[in-house]
């Protein structure tokens, strides 16, 4: 007769040390910097629109972009501690002191309180600077228009310039004469 032996998953999520705490507290630290940081790039972008200064938009554009690659690193760095530390990598940061009771540090409540917070601004400047850039980009097609119409307006069907036919006139009614 043999015995077989079945394996379980323990539902309980394994210990994390010290090391793990504090490489994840470090993690999110960089992780809030790097948001703090966007943050000055998305005020400094406000600045160029309303400067008019195509250039510094151009260059925010940029380091916007390239603060958004790091800060997808940082996040996939992230996933991988909290896989080390609490056993799951998609764990949202805050079900992390319940789920890691006494291994929970100040620090890293700290941590994850700053990178909570300066998110939160992230995605408020975020939105606005998107209705800012979207007026100006409006604005822009606005003056375009204006300038390829030498000032005024398209004059076609139904242009709001065009007056109702004068009475007794033909009112642009064309006949054919010939017979």
């Amino acid at each position: 007769m043999t015995a077989t032996v079945l394996a379980f998953e323990d539902p309980t999520p394994p210990r994390a040390g010290p090391t793990d705490v504090r490489a994840l507290t470090r993690a999110l630290d960089g992780e809030a910097k790097l948001l703090q940081n966007l943050l000055d790039v998305l005020q400094r972008q406000r600045e160029a629109v309303a400067a008019d200064d195509l250039e510094a938009v151009d260059t925010s554009v940029y380091d916007a972009q390239r603060i958004l690659l790091s800060l997808g690193q940082a996040r996939r760095r992230r996933r991988t501690l909290l896989g080390l530390a609490a056993g799951n990598e998609g764990l949202p940061l805050s079900d992390l002191p319940r789920l890691l009771g006494d291994a929970m540090t100040g620090e890293l409540s700290a941590s994850i309180d700053q990178v909570v917070r300066v998110a939160d601004r992230v995605q408020r400047q975020m939105a606005l600077n998107r209705q800012i850039l979207s007026g100006a980009i409006r604005a822009g097609d606005e003056l375009l228009r204006a300038l390829g119409s030498g000032g005024r307006k398209p004059s076609g069907y139904g242009a709001p310039n065009t007056a109702p036919p004068a009475a007794g006139s033909s009112g642009g009614l064309l006949l054919d004469r010939q017979v």
